[in-house]
């Protein structure tokens, strides 16, 4: 009790002290006007950053000096202007710093231009200074920038964490969907990549409201501003032998871009049926709104995924995506923006699985031989005006979706010829709107509104039925939120009060009607502050709710604390602890009063009773991101205890595998671990990534009318490189491993083997003049020897001239064609067979502006 006193009283004092302010402005030496978004950095002795910030509108800037460091001078810089070190003896508080128009012509300057700067709390990447000539897409060289990572569905990470926000020249055309930026601009066109670490968007909120998130801006060259850009590609090829899919392969892109600087645009059609997923370009890839609707909806599409390779490798495609993207800065400084984006895709294939359920006693099997047909056609449309300012934020998104989505197939399920038809559709309308209106008094206030309509209607063929099932659910969210904060002793205050309404209403083969509302009311005081290098935020919310759900009433009234402590212990070192307690009422799926059917297969069967389970998850990270020497390192850790989760009994009966609601309820936990180290070389562009992740759950599941305890155990890792050991050779490789093992110490004979995978990628590039050629090997491999290892090799030729652009490619050149795998989950083992595409030739040519 003593210790924790201590800590206690050691934090409270960290709190109170407070260090010295230096408060100042930035102005113009000859027209005396302010400098907005000037950059003031603290220097200590050494010359190192000790803290910065940018300047407000009218030039002002206030910092605080992190108490026991040996700050020095201020360093201001702003483009256009000499740079200004201003002595810490020699400053009065409230001094203005002028600073002087530089008009040095750039043929009088040499520039040396370092692949890899520090900016206080910015990062700055040399786009030439780790582009290969083999890189097309800036998204091509943000996956060489150490301590960045690109998915193969295309969301960017920052040491571990996706991005919050992609800008082009400190605008978000984009979005969410900033892929059709990051894979289509073509890499020649951007001249850096800036990181800006811990991100708060909203100017209002900067140094109150903390984030743990990075953000990109992409700074443009300068003959790819104020002029249109774009590009023009088509390409046709054929496969051999002929089989699945289609006969004559096409692959066709164009694109028009312009980046002005108050107005921005970005419009695309492309269309590929050779297997090259190019739908992930239109998709959200950072987090969700405020108001979280279930867009997954309530009935399971016919799956062909594979699992652990890449979609191009099976994928009998037929897509077409369009979008258009327009962004108005106003004369008030306020932007306006309109998204569209149109998706059509045709998918068919071949898939084997060969499932064995192991939650359940006898371990039955289920096996699957399907020939599929998946249409999908989806359009979605975004409307946003955002005024954001230092004293003023202003945020109103509206946005509606809708799809015509259905597939088919014929299935051979256990021997027996079965028909599956699904239709799973979407409606949606939502609106969004926030306003924070900063005072002089470090006084502010924010209101905030939403509204969400979702009508998902779902039709499915059944085993059991030979009409189809029927699920309609309509969906009404609305929340209103208000919030005031003061600032005292140095420490930001606020109080939230927030009103949220939800109602699901389900109808089932237009019959069977069930209604699941929520009412809750929200009161939140927080906390936050920054000393010394220290970011603590706290909160204490108080929900009151009321649930009912088929005429049964249940009343809720709980607090979910929460603390997260930053640290930054120097310039390149930081770390972050999160604690979080959160009471929810599980899935309502799963509790309904109704016997339905998620697919074609597996039944659902509630019982009509509401379920809360709650949360505590401990949650640290520490960075480290030293850009002098290129080496970024991060590691994660995460423990989850979940309490109250209620336990599904399973059975599988006339090839139906149902799941149905007990009375029982269990407490599992999960553990995660992880770890990534990445270099950046001076000699040859070289750069390494090497890391690590290990995952552990234990749950318990109800077998056999019994509780029974069991874990699965994942462990994973990876080693990427990129090198360029002479001008005329170049290589790239990726290697994975994964293993995954599930244990049942109640039943012992429901437990697996370890399995372990391997994926190995290299491609070696050979750049003579203004030819590549590229040689690509994929690998699949694992311990498993009931199935075999599948190779790759895929040659291409590409020829360059000006804006021109020829390429010849074979794929596949061996002719792979089945893909073999067992995966370990949590309830089942799955033997999967997938056919992949054969080889295949495509000529290609592009035009660039």
């Amino acid at each position: 009790m003593k210790k924790i006193s201590a800590l206690f009283l050691l934090l409270f004092v960290m709190i109170a002290v407070q260090a010295q302010e230096l408060t100042g402005f930035v102005k113009d030496s000859m027209t005396h006007k302010p400098l907005d978004c000037a950059s003031v950095v603290l220097m200590d002795r050494s010359g190192n950053p000790l803290t910065f910030m940018n300047t407000k509108e009218n030039g002002g800037f206030s910092l605080t000096t992190p108490k026991g460091t040996n700050a020095a001078k201020l360093q201001v810089t702003y483009l256009g202007y000499t740079p200004k070190s201003v002595h810490l003896g020699l400053f009065k508080n409230g001094e203005t710093i002028y600073l002087t128009p530089n008009a040095i012509s750039l043929r009088e300057v040499e520039i040396k231009s370092k692949r890899l700067q520090q900016k206080s709390d910015t990062l700055v990447y040399s786009v030439a200074g780790f582009r290969h000539k083999q890189d097309r897409s800036i998204a091509d060289v943000i996956a060489k920038m150490p301590g960045l990572a690109v998915s193969e569905k295309g969301t960017i990470t920052y040491q571990g964490k996706p991005i919050n926000n992609f800008y082009i020249e400190g605008m978000d055309l984009l979005g969410k969907k900033y892929s059709m930026a990051s894979e289509n601009l073509s890499a020649k066109k951007v001249k850096k990549v800036e990181v800006f670490r811990n991100h708060q968007s909203i100017k209002a909120l900067k140094g109150i409201q903390f984030s743990n998130q990075a953000a990109i801006n992409l700074v443009l060259e300068d003959d790819a501003k104020e002029v249109l850009n774009g590009m023009a590609e088509i390409g046709m090829g054929a496969s051999t032998p002929k089989g699945i899919g289609e006969d004559f392969l096409r692959n066709t892109r164009i694109i028009a871009m312009l980046f002005g600087h108050n107005h921005q645009s970005l419009t695309m059609h492309k269309s590929n049926n050779a297997g090259k997923d190019i739908q992930h370009e239109i998709r959200d890839l950072t987090s969700s709104s405020q108001l979280e609707s279930d867009n997954k909806g309530w009935v399971d599409n016919i799956g062909l995924s594979a699992p652990n390779i890449g979609l191009g490798r099976y994928n009998f495609n037929n897509t077409h995506i369009a979008a258009t993207n327009w962004l108005f800065k106003t004369k008030r400084k306020a932007e306006l923006r309109l998204q569209g984006t149109y998706l059509f895709d045709k998918t068919i294939g071949y898939k084997k699985d060969i499932t064995t359920f192991t939650n359940i006693n006898n371990l039955p099997i289920m096996t699957e031989e399907t020939h599929a047909n998946l249409y999908r056609r989806e359009m979605d449309v975004e409307l946003q005006y955002k005024e954001n300012k230092d004293s003023l934020y202003v945020n109103n998104v509206l946005k509606t979706s809708i799809n015509w989505n259905e597939s088919f197939s014929n299935t051979i399920l256990n021997g027996t010829n079965t028909r599956q038809a699904v239709e799973p559709r979407k409606r949606h309308l939502r609106d969004e709107f926030s306003v924070i209106k900063k005072f002089r008094n470090n006084k502010s206030v924010d209101v905030n509104a939403s509204f969400d309509y979702l009508y998902l209607p779902g039709k499915l063929l059944t085993l059991s039925d030979s009409v189809p099932q029927s699920l309609n659910v309509n969906t009404l969210s609305s929340l209103i939120s208000t919030r005031f904060r003061h600032r005292v002793w140095g420490m930001y205050i606020s109080y939230d009060a927030q009103m949220k309404y939800h109602r699901d209403d389900f109808e089932l083969n237009d019959h069977d009607k069930v209604s699941y509302q929520q009412a809750e009311l929200k009161l939140t005081p927080r906390m936050s502050m920054e000393k010394n290098g220290l970011r603590l935020s706290c909160s204490l919310p108080v929900y009151v709710s009321s649930y009912r759900l088929a005429g049964a009433k249940e009343h809720q009234a709980f607090v979910s604390p929460y603390v997260s402590l930053g640290y930054q212990c120097s310039g390149y070192l930081s770390l972050l602890f999160n604690y979080s307690h959160q009471k929810s009422c599980y899935g309502v799926g799963n509790c309904l009063p109704l016997a339905y059917y998620r697919s074609y297969a597996t039944r659902i069967e509630g019982n009509g009773k509401l379920c809360f389970i709650s949360y505590d998850n401990v949650d640290g990270k520490l960075e480290y991101s030293n850009p002098n020497i290129g080496l970024f390192f991060n590691a994660r850790g995460s423990y989850t205890l979940i309490n109250d989760v209620p336990l599904f009994g399973y059975r599988y009966d006339n090839n139906i595998y149902s799941i149905v609601a007990t009375p029982q309820k269990a407490n599992n936990r999960q553990v995660l671990a992880s770890a990534e180290l990445s270099k950046a070389f001076g000699y040859g562009k070289l750069t390494m990534t090497i890391g690590a992740d290990v995952m552990r759950h234990d749950y318990k599941a109800w077998i056999s009318e019994q509780v029974a305890d069991g874990h699965v155990d994942n462990y994973s890792a990876k080693f990427q490189v990129a090198f360029i050991p002479t001008p005329l050779f170049s290589l790239e490789g990726k290697s994975t491993f994964h293993e995954s093992k599930y244990t049942n110490k109640t039943f012992r004979s429901l437990s697996s083997s370890p399995l372990r995978s391997f994926k190995h990628n290299l491609t070696m590039n050979f750049m003579p003049g203004n030819f590549l050629f590229a040689w690509t090997h994929e690998l699949y491999h694992s311990n498993d020897h009931s199935v075999s290892h599948t190779y790759f090799s895929d040659l291409k030729c590409t020829y360059t001239h000006k804006r021109y652009e020829i390429s010849f490619m074979a794929n596949n050149i061996f002719g792979s064609k089945k893909y073999e795998r067992n995966v370990v989950y949590s309830s089942t083992i799955q033997y999967t067979v997938n056919s992949l595409r054969p080889r295949e030739f495509m000529l290609e040519v592009s035009f660039s502006l």
